[in-house]
């Protein structure tokens, strides 16, 4: 049976519409129908249509199911018994014209029906079709077989242990910590080849996620082609396509469904901007930086449509200090790295794509200090779509290598997204070379991430490691810490994470993996 649903109050907002004529329709299949699809006998799949004319299998008893249906329906009241399944193989190819209801069930069957050949019985089944209630409008029906927009994978395949065993990263229990993943591992360890994998498994099983390369790792020349076929990445050159926000766009956040938003004020969005500026630039003084947080506070309160070629112009008309802060911004200003957008947050879209499981913001051909503002200012208004829309069951995969070059002061979007992003859906995936940039309380963060990767580091980054992973839970020593990443060879890796045992107990351990190369994951079967 298949029954019309009706949307909650308040379950679409302003900018988004209701399309005209827009529905969702639930489709229940009872069990002998269900039986019907793992049969010798079935539904077949939708070939290729001519207009209104659907070509079907010599499977007599569909047509003879659906003509009973039209004509048996009303006096039913459910599911229609077929007529007794005549000798198929003396019935001749048959074309049947079904009605748009009976269309539309087809197309719910068919991907089901896919699935069920690989398991069919032996014992032939007759084949019930549901009842198609008269109130569904055909110019309304939409298809009732959908992929969800936002899965959550139970787990995600690493690779394999010594004795041949998968290892997973448990990317959907809820027991885990966070979804965070931290990458470590020298040039040429293994591990950008390991993140590809990682989210050619998350495209197995339809989930979306976003890189910003700043690195060219991830350029269509760079990837491998398996990746590439089974990811499908979408690729946005910003150089040449501008990245779509308005970094002076007021930040909201929803503290509580039943109040309105609390929208920042142009301080807030001035002082966090100069954030930005003082990460990329530490010549940046405090006076520099007070001077261009008032200037930017005063700039967004007198003009709502105030761009970044706006500021220089203001900031070189205020002062000594905004002359020469002008031209030391100016070279990241003139690059025009973003685009005005009167459509909502481009996140979304990426998100929602039906084509790619993966988009990657391409930095390439920008200068180093462009690349590190661009990401920065991406970051924050990904935190805010997240804090807008976000839900610890609609995961945001995000891939940041290099992290080294990125801020991770207090209060920067990376804190902010190690510390609170698990109940945004956020899933940072970040990958360095080395910690020695980060102070101690950098690193305590990032080592809060749920699941670690720790490929062969750099010979000078191994006592470092060693220091690190020597307390973790794992219960071992620097020294045999040490000896372990000095044996690592290419592809392989520590996995340090939550490991579920036998007796169901979601224990932390410490795994040496061979990461399964992508041709030997079995996509697509």
């Amino acid at each position: 049976m298949i029954t019309p649903l009706t949307l909650s109050p308040g379950a679409i907002e302003p900018p988004f519409k209701i399309p005209a004529g827009f529905a969702i329709r639930h489709l229940a299949l009872g069990y002998e129908g269900l039986t019907a699809l793992f049969a010798k006998v079935r539904p077949s799949p939708l070939l290729q249509a001519d207009g209104h004319s659907i070509d079907l299998r010599s499977d007599a008893s569909v047509v003879h199911a659906l003509k009973a249906t039209r004509s048996q329906a009303q006096s039913t009241g459910g599911l229609v018994p077929p007529e007794q399944n005549p000798d198929t193989t003396k019935t001749p190819p048959t074309q049947f014209i079904p009605t748009n209801s009976e269309t539309s069930l087809l197309a719910a069957v068919a991907p089901i029906q896919r699935f069920a050949e690989v398991h069919a019985s032996e014992q032939a089944v007759p084949v019930i079709i549901p009842e198609m209630p008269p109130d569904i409008s055909p110019a309304v029906a939409a298809p009732p077989f959908a992929i969800a927009k936002f899965p959550l994978p139970k787990c995600i395949l690493i690779g394999t242990r010594n004795n041949g065993e998968p290892a997973y990263w448990h990317f959907g229990d809820p027991r885990l910590d966070n979804r965070h993943m931290l990458i470590f591992g020298a040039s040429g360890s293994g591990k950008t080849y390991g993140i590809q994998c990682l989210l050619a498994e998350m495209a197995q099983q339809h989930l979306r996620s976003l890189i910003v390369d700043y690195t060219d790792g991830f350029l269509p020349q760079q990837v491998e082609p398996r990746f590439s076929s089974v990811a499908v990445p979408k690729n946005h050159f910003v150089r040449h396509e501008r990245l779509p926000l308005n970094p002076f766009r007021r930040q909201r956040q929803i503290i509580d469904p039943s109040i309105p938003a609390i929208e920042e004020s142009p301080y807030q969005v001035a002082t966090r901007i100069t954030s930005i500026f003082t990460s990329i630039f530490a010549t940046m003084g405090d006076q520099q930086s007070a001077t261009l947080i008032r200037v930017l506070q005063a700039g967004i309160e007198d003009n709502p449509g105030f761009v970044l070629d706006d500021l220089l112009a203001l900031l070189r008309a205020d002062s000594q200090n905004g002359e020469s802060l002008a031209n030391k911004l100016e070279p990241l200003i003139k690059s025009e790295p973003f685009r005005t957008i009167d459509e909502g947050p481009a996140w979304e879209a990426m998100l929602s794509s039906p084509a790619n499981w993966v988009h990657v913001l391409q930095l390439k051909g920008l200068a180093r200090d462009i690349q590190k503002m661009v990401t920065e200012f991406a970051l924050w208004d990904l935190w805010d779509y997240a804090q807008n829309t976000g839900s610890k069951d609609r995961p945001i995969p995000i891939v940041l290598d290099e992290i080294q070059n990125l801020d991770h002061s207090s209060d920067s979007p990376i804190d902010k997204m190690l510390r609170e992003g698990r109940k945004f859906g956020l899933a940072l995936m970040l990958a360095t070379q080395t910690t020695s940039q980060f102070n101690q309380e950098q690193r305590d963060r990032l080592f809060q991430a749920g699941h670690k990767l720790i490929f062969k580091p750099a010979t000078t980054e191994i006592e470092r490691f060693a220091q690190l992973l020597s307390q973790s839970p794992a219960g071992l020593s620097k020294g045999e810490w040490g000896q372990h990443l000095a044996n690592l060879e290419k592809g392989q890796c520590w996995s340090l994470g939550r490991v579920l045992k036998s007796g169901g107990t979601f224990k932390e351990e410490a795994v040496l993996v061979s990461v399964t190369s992508l041709e030997n994951r079995n996509f697509g079967i």
